[in-house]
């Protein structure tokens, strides 16, 4: 009655968890109490609760003074500075995560991510981590120190580096890197020329615009290149230049923004490169900054003064085909502000 589930809604629910018919409902360990701390204490509205406790009945079940309590108080709250409204949204996005020990496999991750000795991040850091993935949790710690190990070492990349592609793409633990991350590397590697001997140009791409790790190559990396490729007149150095100069260039989407943008610049004598520019503005700005380059082009008329001009160039978001992660608005968040030795956190 109280989660308003209807009699289907409980024949599955205790089906999936039959315990629950032995469970008490009045003592201090009971349901009430269950309910209780997650609904007055934590402030997880009923109807959010329905949701959670359908997808993972056992959370009914875990003692409140030696697991719950734990999780939700010393971890997702002290640990990882989160409020009401962040543990609601893990919850709905994966309520499984309550299912991992926490001294064994959750606090050791944890651990790893925030020492000194490990990637270093800020609490906040790894608080927009997990909430964009949050089954970073369902990897072993050695699978997470793989992932570094092979970023680190095979890839050259240095810690700011690790952390970048780990904050923007964490979901990159997830992949084989033996199969799924080095084939995309070599692909990215090899179709752009980066064979610099250092790899620093390979290591600027994949730094730049680390969600290239999760995209799929026949999909969406190859068929941005094709078209690029042949706007650049099969200039190879032409399209190297233009994804060093700007690698997030591949993480807008071909048809809503790479070819109709790319399709206005020709149209009007602009040349192909300059794309880099025109990709990265608002429609209003791109508009104005196009209209001037016409101007120039068919009349030879003056330059707009500096100022205006700067105002024109205010990067839009990138429509990042490969992102999969939250978008909770923190990018505005003081806590977000670049902090010496740290990633930095910017809005594209």
């Amino acid at each position: 009655e109280i989660f308003g589930y209807s009699v289907e809604d409980m024949r599955e629910l205790l089906v999936s968890e039959p315990r629950l018919l032995c469970a008490a409902v009045d003592s201090e360990r009971g349901l009430n109490a269950h309910l209780h701390f997650l609904h007055n204490e934590m402030r997880i509205p009923i109807e959010e609760l329905r949701v959670i406790v359908k997808a993972n009945p056992k959370i009914l079940l875990y003692s409140l003074q030696h697991n719950l309590q734990h999780k939700f108080i010393s971890f997702f709250v002290m640990r990882l500075q989160m409020e009401p409204m962040h543990i609601r949204k893990l919850l709905l996005t994966y309520p499984a995560i309550l299912d991992y020990n926490l001294e064994r496999h959750m606090l050791p991750i944890a651990v790893y991510f925030l020492s000194s000795e490990g990637l270093d991040f800020s609490p906040f850091e790894l608080r927009k981590i997990i909430l964009k993935f949050p089954r970073l949790m369902t990897h072993s710690l050695f699978k997470v120190k793989h992932v570094v190990g092979y970023l680190r070492y095979q890839l050259g990349m240095d810690a700011t580096e690790v952390r970048r592609v780990l904050y923007q793409a964490p979901q990159v633990i997830s992949l084989s890197t033996d199969d799924t991350v080095v084939s995309k590397v070599t692909y990215i590697r090899d179709v752009l020329g980066l064979t610099d001997k250092d790899g620093r140009d390979l290591r600027k791409v994949i730094a730049g615009m680390p969600t290239l790790l999760l995209c799929s190559i026949d999909k969406n990396i190859k068929p941005k290149v094709d078209y690029l490729l042949d706007q650049f007149h099969d200039d190879e150095m032409e399209l190297k230049q233009a994804v060093l100069t700007l690698p997030t260039l591949l993480g807008y989407s071909l048809e809503k923004r790479i070819r109709p943008r790319m399709a206005r610049l020709v149209g009007i004598g602009v040349e192909p490169i300059k794309i880099t520019v025109a990709i990265t503005m608002k429609d209003e700005n791109f508009d104005a900054w196009l209209e001037n380059k016409r101007s120039r082009i068919e009349n030879g008329g003056r330059l707009m003064n500096r100022k205006n001009q700067r105002a024109l160039f205010v990067e839009d978001n990138i429509d990042d085909e490969s992102s999969s992660g939250s978008n909770d608005n923190e990018e505005n968040n003081p806590e977000g502000q670049p902090q010496s030795g740290r990633i930095m956190h910017w809005k594209r």
